[in-house]
């Protein structure tokens, strides 16, 4: 007779072995296939070894011998007006009606250069056509460059002296209010940060406040339950003979789905540009696209910004003094920065302390693109900022220096190329114990950092950082993939510090994970106080020598630690 008790155990035992088996044999089947998909988009992921330096084809992308009409604009000619036809003998007085005949010409597919004569226009330019991209130019050019200014302020007359008070008051009609913080849940933004007011005084920026009681010279303040503007003016000022300008536009150019877009020789300034992604000048989803011999300046935001874009070239600009950033770049493709100078901004961002997260002078999702003689001295923030999917960047004969929080950020991106270039005396941000002002890498993989002189940088000269085996999605295709920080390259560099606080090297949180794929060599590294700079974390207590950097990484065999010979331009 069958023992039920038995045959009841042993069929429970059965099952759970049979449910324990199969559980154990699907862990090990879906983490190799999260492994193989992994691994399969890192691999097959359009990655090459060799760095793309790279050249556009032509010095144009734009053909300008397809403009079919040239429009002449002169304010100060006494025939200038709207109902002419815009020949050069009887201009147009507006950049409005200029934009309304370029832009129907476009529809068209007929090219038209519009031909600014000097003086300065406070009006804005608009184009938005959707999803029609025609092969015919749209060009806006200074008949005399630098002597063509847009402007987003106007000049505001008929101020009001406060009885027995040096402020002065103005009818205020705006309700602008502050603007939103879009990353709410992560980061607070103070409200001075958020706002787009901006006034100047004799061409004199003056600093915003947002209270009453808080005035003092060079200030204003701006109440709109009120509906009053307060200027508290410096001491000397005489307000009746005084040019009072305040901003009223928020972008002076703007172009969506346009292509062949030329802008030459022009200042765009002033445009109260509001808080995050909000530019000067905005050119969106156009391809062959050329910026040359403009300037963007005191803008209360971005200057020049380009989103999703491909064959562009900005050349021989200078975007200096803006509220947050000169120059920003989103989704672009086979681009050229030459001769760009973006300094000394993020000045409405150092009055609220919102000097990371956005600030700085950064770019996403780019494809192939070079900054040639590229410029940023002075941001109250990153000098450059490649932040996440940048992939075949090339940096070269470049200058980033005396920049507040970091110099050059490489994070989340692939074969990056930095030569020829200096990275020095940037400064730390004391409440921000994680940046290292020189380079600093972020699950950065294949970097080469070859003939740079990397000198003066607080806190370190190089860190690079691993935040584990981050996961990055594709800008383009949203497929997923990581990047560690691996395959870097230190080649033929000056790294120089200035005194025993600066490391020449951090290696964050342990050498193991960056050193097995790295290659350093050829290196002249070198600190005046002591020759204890090379930082390992799992070795924190005490910074390291050359000799026992060398032993314990295996690197830089080839490398001295010497002072350099001649004279260090570090500034």
């Amino acid at each position: 007779m069958i023992n039920l008790k038995k045959y009841f155990l042993l069929i429970v035992c059965s099952i759970l072995t049979t449910v324990i088996i199969t559980g154990i044999l699907n862990h090990i089947f879906t983490n190799h296939q999260n492994q193989i998909s992994s691994d399969t988009v890192l691999n097959n992921y359009e990655f090459v070894k060799d760095f793309v330096k790279y050249e556009p084809e032509n010095n144009n992308p734009v053909d300008e011998e397809l403009v079919s009409q040239i429009i002449y604009i002169n304010p100060q000619n006494i025939k200038a007006s709207d109902s002419n036809p815009g020949t050069e003998e009887l201009p147009l007085i507006t950049l409005t009606k200029a934009t309304e005949i370029a832009k129907q010409n476009y529809q068209n597919n007929l090219g038209t250069k519009v031909i600014i004569y000097p003086g300065i226009y406070r009006e804005s330019v608009n184009f938005f056509i959707e999803d029609k991209k025609q092969n015919a130019p749209i060009i806006f050019e200074a008949k005399e460059p630098g002597k063509v200014i847009i402007s987003g302020s106007d000049i505001w007359k008929n101020w009001t002296q406060e009885p027995n008070s040096k402020i002065y008051t103005h009818n205020w009609p705006y309700k602008w209010k502050v603007g939103e913080n879009p990353w709410a849940k992560d980061i607070e933004v103070k409200p001075i940060v958020r706002r787009k007011e901006i006034v100047f005084v004799n061409g004199k920026l003056l600093k915003q406040k947002l209270s009453f009681n808080k005035l003092k010279e060079g200030n204003f303040y701006i109440s709109e339950e009120a509906e009053k503007i307060y200027i508290y003016p410096e001491s000397g000022t005489d307000m009746e003979n005084s040019t009072i300008e305040v901003g009223t536009r928020n972008t002076l150019f703007y172009s969506k789905g346009i292509s062949n877009v030329v802008i030459r020789g022009i200042t765009f300034q002033h445009a109260t540009s509001n808080f995050f992604r909000d530019s000067a000048v905005l050119i969106s989803s156009g391809d062959n696209i050329l910026v040359e011999n403009s300037q963007f300046l005191w803008n209360n935001w971005q200057g020049l910004y380009l989103y999703d874009c491909q064959n562009a070239i900005v050349r021989k600009v200078t975007a200096n003094y803006n509220g947050e950033r000169g120059i920003a770049g989103y989704k672009l493709r086979n681009a050229l920065y030459e001769d760009v100078e973006s300094s000394y901004n993020n000045w409405r961002g150092n009055w609220g302390g919102f000097y990371g997260w956005d600030a700085g002078q950064k770019f996403f999702f780019l494809r192939n693109v070079t900054f040639r003689r590229y410029k940023a001295v002075g941001n109250m923030a990153s000098g450059l900022w490649l932040d996440s999917d940048n992939i075949n960047v090339w940096i070269d004969r470049s200058q980033i220096c005396n920049n507040f929080q970091t110099g050059l950020y490489i994070e989340t991106s692939y074969n990056i190329l930095v030569t020829n270039s200096k990275i020095c005396r940037n400064r730390a941000d004391p409440n921000d114990a994680f940046h290292h002002p020189g380079i600093i890498g972020s699950n950065a993989s294949h970097v080469t950092l070859e003939n740079n002189l990397i000198c003066g940088n607080e806190r370190s000269q190089i860190k690079v950082y691993v935040n584990k085996k981050r996961q990055i999605t594709d800008g383009y295709t949203e497929e997923k993939y990581f990047l560690n920080n691996d395959n870097w390259v230190l080649k033929n560099n000056k790294i120089i510090s200035e005194n025993a606080s600066q490391l020449l090297i951090y290696l964050q949180p342990s050498w193991q994970a960056f050193t097995g794929s790295w290659i350093s060599k050829n290196n002249t590294w070198y600190n005046p106080d002591t020759p204890n700079s090379f930082q390992i974390r799992d070795n924190r207590e005490k910074a390291k020598s050359l000799q026992e950097w060398q032993s314990i990484v295996g690197l830089d065999k080839e490398s001295v630690f010497a002072k350099p010979q001649g004279k260090l331009d570090c500034m």
